[in-house]
């Protein structure tokens, strides 16, 4: 009978591949009718002397998005975000996936938050030839890294500062350098905020279950189907004509949510 050294998070693995607790020994083996080349193959299984290896080191703004840049939504596309179109377990859904993905650690900086680990931001690529604004990702972000995408809205909560100094120490760019991206992404947000835009999310439909009536919606509006609907506080903002440091701070910024990790 061949002996199994199982993490408890792994026990359900080992069950699968047909091991079983031995209560008396406390300890999971291979029955003799069951293959044990499966087990064998895995050191940390049967192996008493095994050491797991350490993990890759992880430099903090080297991760797969990096590096980190501020991200402007144009003013004509405000209130047309997914937080809008999707049910709250839709959303709840995505949010959380994205966030397993990434394994709880911000894609762009491989850090974590102090008190949630990631927020879920999405991704916009904007076709200023065609009007369409297609969804590309969602993307785990750390709150730190996901404020200095929506610079504006730090400026209004008034951690510029803090904003900027992050944004120095993950890419490694000195304060000039950061104001000289600042004032280019203003620049691109003052330019695509006088275009309207036609919203195309079909990419969520490959992402996540979807219901019939948000699926509709979504194919919908990459139609050309659906014009933007806006409550009276939404217009009420943009009536105002905001000034372009608050950018997306009502709309865009997703609630940050508790995940293990």
């Amino acid at each position: 009978m061949l002996l199994l050294n199982v993490p408890f998070a792994q026990k359900d693995e080992a069950k699968a591949l047909g091991a079983r607790w031995d209560k008396d020994q406390k300890k999971w083996y291979v029955p003799d009718h069951v293959d044990p080349l499966p087990f064998l193959e895995r050191a940390e299984w049967t192996d008493p002397d095994y050491v797991a290896p350490p993990p890759p080191p992880q430099v903090p703004g080297h991760g797969p998005k990096w590096p980190l840049y501020v991200d402007l939504v144009p003013k004509s596309a405000w209130f047309r975000n997914l937080r809008k179109a999707l049910t709250d377990e839709e959303w709840t859904a995505a949010r959380k996936k994205t966030a397993k993905a990434a394994d709880y650690v911000c894609q762009i900086c491989l850090c974590k938050g102090p008190k949630w680990p990631v927020e879920a931001h999405e991704r916009w690529s904007f076709d200023e030839d065609s009007g369409v604004q297609t969804l590309t990702s969602i993307e785990a972000l750390c709150p730190a890294c996901h404020e200095v995408t929506h610079f504006g809205f730090a400026r209004v909560r008034g951690r510029e500062a803090e904003a900027t100094a992050h944004l120095m120490a993950v890419n490694g760019w000195t304060e000039a350098e950061v104001k000289k991206h600042v004032r280019e992404a203003m620049d691109v947000y003052v330019r695509r905020s006088a275009m309207e835009w036609q919203i195309d999310a079909r990419w969520l439909l490959t992402f996540i279950e979807l219901s019939e009536e948000t699926t509709e919606t979504i194919l919908g509006q990459a139609d050309g189907m659906g014009a933007r609907t806006l409550t009276p506080d939404e217009q009420a903002i943009l009536d105002a004509d905001a000034a372009a440091e608050q950018i997306d701070s009502i709309v865009m910024y997703s609630d940050p949510f508790e995940v293990p990790g």
